[in-house]
């Protein structure tokens, strides 16, 4: 093989300089002063390795659930190549209110009609069931004290206010005693929000109270 003079070597730094600048593998060759290939030989240039562009992270922004209005049209899932999911658990914890009744007293009436029987209207009660467990409830109608002959209490039909209609339903007609009648109850599975019902008291028997005569009550909630 023939001897590489000075210059040529002088040449071929220079371009491995250039061809190191732009990261490429070339042949060099030597060129004699008639214009031939004097030698040849090849310059093997590796390109660094690319370095990794750094990563930055920040935190999120505050995100607020708002849950979307009854009927809001949901957009199918996209099946687009770029899309991507997220799965949350969130724990949900509800703190209930009270159960309550109001009023929980009130004087009837009751007036003598054309049978010559005593009766009145009472109502509107209402239960209030905010416990969020929809365990259920009873509500009962008492007498405050006793009074002359037999007392019959005949509620009416029960008023969904808040609570889902058909939850709560009224008792049958029955005696009004201190010891406490049913007048409306709500089963387990239901009864939540507010319920209320009106009704009315009849009187029949002995009693010296004239025409009218007023008949005290309680109403309680369980």
């Amino acid at each position: 093989m023939p001897t590489v003079p000075a210059s040529l070597k002088r040449l071929a730094a220079m371009t491995t300089v250039a061809l190191a600048v732009t990261g490429l593998a070339a042949k060099a060759v030597a060129v004699g002063s008639q214009g031939s290939a004097d030698a040849s030989f090849t310059v093997q240039v590796s390109q660094p390795p690319t370095e990794a562009p750094p990563t930055t992270t920040a935190p999120l922004p505050p995100v607020s659930i708002v849950p979307l209005p009854p009927g809001t049209p949901v957009a199918a899932p996209s099946t687009a190549g770029d899309t991507q999911s997220l799965q949350q658990t969130m724990l949900v914890v509800i703190n209930g209110g009270t159960m309550s009744v109001s009023p929980t007293s009130a004087t009837v009436v009751l007036h003598r009609n054309g049978n010559g029987r005593l009766s009145g209207d009472f109502g509107p009660i209402t239960v209030v069931d905010a416990r969020g467990s929809l365990a259920g409830w009873t509500l009962t109608a008492a007498l405050a004290s006793p009074i002359s002959g037999r007392a019959t209490i005949r509620p009416g039909a029960v008023v969904a206010l808040t609570g889902r209609p058909g939850e709560a339903t009224a008792a049958r007609k029955g005696d009004l005693t201190s010891a406490g009648t049913v007048i409306m109850s709500a089963a387990p599975e239901g009864g939540g929000g507010d319920f209320a019902i009106s009704g009315t008291i009849d009187v029949t028997g002995d009693h010296t109270d004239g025409d009218t005569v007023s008949v005290p009550l309680t109403f309680a909630v369980s």
